[in-house]
């Protein structure tokens, strides 16, 4: 823009230069422009290179000044009178004089224009960003209009700015409802142990061994939520640090199954296991990843009616290893499955606690899973339930 501003401004000054030269030209005596006429016609019709310049004798004279031309015209010899107060030298000047001027005028007008259209964008964006920084996180911009794909740097600045924006919104809300969400997992379980705690304090139910296996249950369960909760934090601290050695997964994946079977059993579902190999080695943190493995099986055993199957597979092919867990539930909603693997996210909506657990299973299989280098899809397949699939490096 600036060397737009530079061009324009010196197309200016030499157009306004070459109309003072017309205009010195008119002012010139009639003889003078005739002889200076007619020697331009002979040069222009003459052969050859063009003399860069005129020579003329001057002679001065008290009250005229006398022009002859030399060479001579071939014509009769004249007498060329021009006025003593024509000054060809200070006309000149006084043109460059103005001609500079003007130009240096046009140009900082035109340098004002286009720094406050430039300038006006960004005030904008530095407005709201102040508006940002004192929490009004719904601020945005209003895009500049620019033909499409023709935005300048202004254009991406806008739009980066309202992208920040909205994640940071989007950030907080998110946090907002996790804290919602802790306090009513935490809540819930508390509120059943102050319950039967007082039941038996005042000797409604009497404390025997089942008593004390649901105050059991109640105590693992603030148990696992706050694991899970610091499994969470650690993750998105950067600060979860994984044993990393040599896993055959094939073996891990049944191990965990074997375990399994008892709960499984006991809601009336069947679990199958199916490995492409009889050994499959990847590298990884065994731990981490057979709690991957337990939090699949615990979701498919919570959301597989009874007489219900599970089918877990284990393949290789080339350098990726996918590990498939399907059930035969009623799959998931649809409008769930973008957010499945959300910390909270239930996808009925509602906050019962039927099926159990912290709401955190799903969330940490996707971060322990991106921890390995992987990746967990969702899906529903056709007539037989949810698909679980997370796929690693061998």
């Amino acid at each position: 823009m600036t060397l737009a501003v530079v061009l324009l401004t010196n197309l200016i000054t030499v157009g306004f230069m070459q109309y003072q030269s017309w205009q010195r030209f008119e002012n010139l005596p009639p003889n003078l422009k005739q002889v200076l006429q007619q020697r331009w016609e002979q040069d222009t019709a003459r052969p050859g290179p063009q003399p860069a310049y005129k020579e003329f004798t001057v002679q001065m004279a008290p009250n005229v000044t006398t022009l002859q031309p030399f060479p001579p015209l071939p014509e009769q010899p004249r007498t060329i009178r021009i006025p003593r107060g024509l000054r060809l030298r200070d006309d000149l000047q006084n043109s460059l004089l103005v001609s500079t001027l003007l130009g240096c005028l046009i140009g900082a007008a035109l340098s004002v224009f286009f720094s406050r259209r430039l300038a006006r964008p960004l005030e904008s964006i530095s407005h709201a960003a102040a508006r940002v920084s004192e929490g009004d996180l719904s601020t945005r911009v209003d895009l500049p209009a620019a033909p499409a794909g023709r935005e300048d740097e202004l254009y991406f600045l806008t739009q980066h700015f309202n992208m920040m924006a909205e994640t940071l919104q989007r950030q907080e809300q998110e946090r907002k409802n996790m804290i919602a969400d802790i306090a009513h997992e935490l809540r819930t379980p508390i509120a059943v142990m102050k319950a039967k705690l007082d039941a038996l304090e005042d000797g409604i139910v009497p404390l025997d061994q089942h008593s004390v296996q649901r105050l059991q249950a109640q105590t693992n369960l603030l148990s696992r939520l706050v694991d899970d909760l610091r499994t969470l934090s650690l993750a998105d601290a950067g600060k979860l640090e994984l044993s990393t050695q040599v896993v055959d997964i094939a073996a891990l994946v049944e191990n965990v199954v074997s375990e399994y079977q008892a709960v499984a059993a006991r809601e009336k579902v069947q679990v199958q296991v199916e490995t492409s190999e009889e050994t499959i080695l990847i590298p990884g943190d065994p731990d981490r990843l057979a709690q991957v493995i337990n939090n699949l099986l615990e979701n498919a055993v919570r959301y597989t009616p009874p007489q219900g199957r599970i089918d877990v597979h284990v393949s290789r092919k080339n350098d990726l290893v996918t590990l498939k867990v399907q059930d035969t539930g009623h799959g998931i909603p649809e409008h769930a499955l973008p957010h499945i693997f959300e910390r909270f996210y239930r996808a009925d909506g509602s906050r019962t606690r039927v099926t159990g657990g912290t709401g955190l299973g799903l969330a940490i299989v996707r971060t322990l899973t991106e921890l390995h280098g992987g990746r967990v899809h969702a899906w529903n397949q056709q007539g037989s339930g949810a698909v679980f699939q997370v796929e690693l490096r061998g």
